[in-house]
Protein backbone atom coordinates (compact mmCIF):
# COMPACT_ATOMS: atom_id res chain seq x y z
CA UNK A 1 0.00 0.00 0.00
CA UNK A 2 1.25 3.14 -0.85
CA UNK A 3 1.43 6.34 1.03
CA UNK A 4 1.96 10.04 0.68
CA UNK A 5 1.59 12.47 3.53
CA UNK A 6 1.07 16.29 3.19
CA UNK A 7 2.68 17.47 6.72
CA UNK A 8 5.48 15.11 7.78
CA UNK A 9 5.82 15.99 11.27
CA UNK A 10 6.40 14.03 14.19
CA UNK A 11 2.38 12.56 15.13
CA UNK A 12 2.27 12.01 11.09
CA UNK A 13 6.03 9.47 11.15
CA UNK A 14 4.39 7.81 14.48
CA UNK A 15 1.26 7.09 13.73
CA UNK A 16 3.09 5.57 10.10
CA UNK A 17 5.91 3.69 11.93
CA UNK A 18 2.78 2.23 13.93
CA UNK A 19 0.47 1.44 10.53
CA UNK A 20 3.77 -0.13 9.08
CA UNK A 21 3.86 -2.58 12.43
CA UNK A 22 0.73 -3.85 11.49
CA UNK A 23 0.68 -3.92 7.51
CA UNK A 24 4.45 -4.42 6.53
CA UNK A 25 3.47 -3.95 3.02
CA UNK A 26 2.83 -0.07 3.73
CA UNK A 27 5.30 2.27 2.50
CA UNK A 28 5.37 5.74 2.82
CA UNK A 29 6.46 7.08 -0.83
CA UNK A 30 6.19 10.77 -0.98
CA UNK A 31 5.30 13.79 1.58
CA UNK A 32 4.58 17.42 0.77
CA UNK A 33 6.22 19.56 3.73
CA UNK A 34 8.77 22.48 3.45
CA UNK A 35 10.05 21.32 7.16
CA UNK A 36 9.24 17.75 7.89
CA UNK A 37 9.92 17.58 11.44
CA UNK A 38 9.39 13.87 11.74
CA UNK A 39 12.01 13.42 9.50
CA UNK A 40 14.91 12.02 11.71
CA UNK A 41 12.50 9.45 13.56
CA UNK A 42 11.53 8.45 9.87
CA UNK A 43 15.36 8.14 8.83
CA UNK A 44 15.92 6.62 12.36
CA UNK A 45 13.27 3.81 11.41
CA UNK A 46 14.47 3.07 8.03
CA UNK A 47 10.90 5.13 6.38
CA UNK A 48 11.23 8.80 5.72
CA UNK A 49 10.28 8.68 1.67
CA UNK A 50 12.66 9.91 -0.69
CA UNK A 51 10.37 12.11 -3.27
CA UNK A 52 8.98 14.85 -1.83
CA UNK A 53 6.53 17.72 -3.65
CA UNK A 54 5.92 21.27 -3.12
CA UNK A 55 2.00 21.09 -3.05
CA UNK A 56 -0.27 18.25 -2.77
CA UNK A 57 -1.76 18.65 -5.85
CA UNK A 58 1.42 18.05 -7.31
CA UNK A 59 1.86 14.82 -5.32
CA UNK A 60 -1.28 13.11 -6.50
CA UNK A 61 -0.51 14.36 -9.85
CA UNK A 62 3.18 12.34 -10.49
CA UNK A 63 2.27 9.28 -7.38
CA UNK A 64 0.19 6.26 -7.85
CA UNK A 65 -1.19 6.34 -4.10
CA UNK A 66 -3.79 4.20 -1.78
CA UNK A 67 -3.86 6.09 1.19
CA UNK A 68 -3.10 10.13 1.98
CA UNK A 69 -1.72 10.43 5.59
CA UNK A 70 -3.02 14.59 6.62
CA UNK A 71 -0.74 16.23 8.77
CA UNK A 72 -0.75 19.61 7.38
CA UNK A 73 -2.12 22.28 9.69
CA UNK A 74 -5.50 22.22 11.00
CA UNK A 75 -6.61 24.98 8.99
CA UNK A 76 -5.80 22.57 5.56
CA UNK A 77 -7.20 19.58 6.50
CA UNK A 78 -10.57 20.01 4.94
CA UNK A 79 -9.01 21.15 1.79
CA UNK A 80 -6.85 18.29 1.67
CA UNK A 81 -9.30 15.81 2.79
CA UNK A 82 -11.31 16.92 -0.71
CA UNK A 83 -8.66 16.63 -2.86
CA UNK A 84 -7.39 13.15 -1.39
CA UNK A 85 -11.32 11.69 -1.88
CA UNK A 86 -11.36 13.29 -4.98
CA UNK A 87 -7.92 10.98 -6.10
CA UNK A 88 -9.95 8.20 -4.92
CA UNK A 89 -7.63 7.85 -2.01
CA UNK A 90 -8.35 6.23 1.78
CA UNK A 91 -7.91 9.23 3.99
CA UNK A 92 -5.76 9.07 7.49
CA UNK A 93 -6.07 12.76 9.33
CA UNK A 94 -5.06 13.51 12.94
CA UNK A 95 -7.51 15.42 14.63
CA UNK A 96 -9.01 17.80 14.72
CA UNK A 97 -10.70 17.35 11.38
CA UNK A 98 -11.95 20.47 11.07
CA UNK A 99 -12.15 23.20 12.63
CA UNK A 100 -15.32 25.05 12.00
CA UNK A 101 -19.46 24.29 12.64
CA UNK A 102 -19.13 24.75 8.72
CA UNK A 103 -16.49 22.81 7.97
CA UNK A 104 -18.36 20.04 10.00
CA UNK A 105 -21.48 20.53 7.60
CA UNK A 106 -18.93 20.39 4.16
CA UNK A 107 -17.26 17.21 6.11
CA UNK A 108 -20.52 15.36 6.77
CA UNK A 109 -21.61 15.70 3.09
CA UNK A 110 -18.25 14.63 2.15
CA UNK A 111 -18.53 11.22 4.02
CA UNK A 112 -22.28 10.90 2.83
CA UNK A 113 -21.16 11.18 -0.91
CA UNK A 114 -17.72 9.31 -0.47
CA UNK A 115 -18.66 6.62 2.20
CA UNK A 116 -17.42 6.98 6.00
CA UNK A 117 -14.51 4.51 5.28
CA UNK A 118 -12.92 6.12 3.36
CA UNK A 119 -11.73 8.55 6.17
CA UNK A 120 -9.89 7.49 9.44
CA UNK A 121 -9.78 9.63 12.05
CA UNK A 122 -6.11 9.59 13.94
CA UNK A 123 -6.32 8.92 17.65
CA UNK A 124 -3.84 10.95 20.11
CA UNK A 125 -1.67 8.41 22.01
CA UNK A 126 0.31 10.91 23.78
CA UNK A 127 -1.64 10.82 26.92
CA UNK A 128 0.06 9.06 29.95
CA UNK A 129 -0.91 8.83 33.85
CA UNK A 130 0.94 7.45 36.63
CA UNK A 131 -0.35 4.22 36.27
CA UNK A 132 0.99 3.25 32.78
CA UNK A 133 -2.17 4.71 31.23
CA UNK A 134 -0.04 5.14 28.09
CA UNK A 135 0.12 1.60 27.19
CA UNK A 136 -3.78 0.87 26.89
CA UNK A 137 -4.05 3.73 25.30
CA UNK A 138 -2.02 2.79 22.33
CA UNK A 139 -3.21 -0.97 22.58
CA UNK A 140 -6.72 0.54 22.02
CA UNK A 141 -5.28 2.63 19.21
CA UNK A 142 -3.56 -0.55 17.80
CA UNK A 143 -6.76 -2.65 17.67
CA UNK A 144 -8.21 0.45 16.19
CA UNK A 145 -5.59 0.66 13.30
CA UNK A 146 -5.64 -2.90 12.06
CA UNK A 147 -9.51 -2.69 12.28
CA UNK A 148 -9.42 -0.21 9.67
CA UNK A 149 -6.71 -1.49 7.79
CA UNK A 150 -9.21 -4.86 7.53
CA UNK A 151 -12.03 -2.36 5.62
CA UNK A 152 -9.54 -0.62 3.45
CA UNK A 153 -7.92 -4.50 2.71
CA UNK A 154 -11.88 -5.28 2.05
CA UNK A 155 -12.95 -2.41 0.53
CA UNK A 156 -10.18 -2.24 -1.99
CA UNK A 157 -10.87 -6.32 -2.47
CA UNK A 158 -14.98 -5.75 -3.61
CA UNK A 159 -13.71 -2.28 -6.61
CA UNK A 160 -10.97 -4.95 -7.70
CA UNK A 161 -8.12 -2.52 -7.05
Amino acid sequence: MKIGAVGFGGRTAGVYNEFSKVNPNFEMVAYVDPQPIGKDFAEKNNFFPNKSYSSLNEMLDQEKLDMLMIGSPNHLHLDHIKLGLRAGLQIFAEKPIVISEQETFELAKLIKEYGKERIIVGINDYLEDEEGQSEEITKINEEAIEEQINKLSTLRKERGD
